[in-house]
């Protein structure tokens, strides 16, 4: 998926602002959200089989532009 795809789903984005925001708060719960972000990440590549089992292309792109956004926040909490 290339760089200048936009996600266009403004919740999932503040969301996403929002994780960034608690992975550098000293007192964030890294354990917690890790595993948390672990099942979403688990259920997006769910949904992409679903999605590609019913040939739903326009779908299976939206589930991937997420699932780039849920692996990065997975590599900030396995930095910190």
């Amino acid at each position: 998926i290339p760089e200048e795809e936009n996600l266009e789903d403004s919740e999932f984005l503040a969301e996403i602002v929002q994780v960034n925001e608690q992975i550098g708060d000293p007192e964030a719960n890294i354990t917690l959200m890790t595993k948390e972000y672990k099942d979403k990440y688990e259920d997006h590549i769910e949904k992409i089989k679903l999605h590609f089992d019913k040939g739903d292309f326009e779908h299976i792109l939206k589930a991937l532009k997420k699932l780039k956004f849920i692996n990065r926040i997975l590599d900030r909490l396995q930095n910190v």
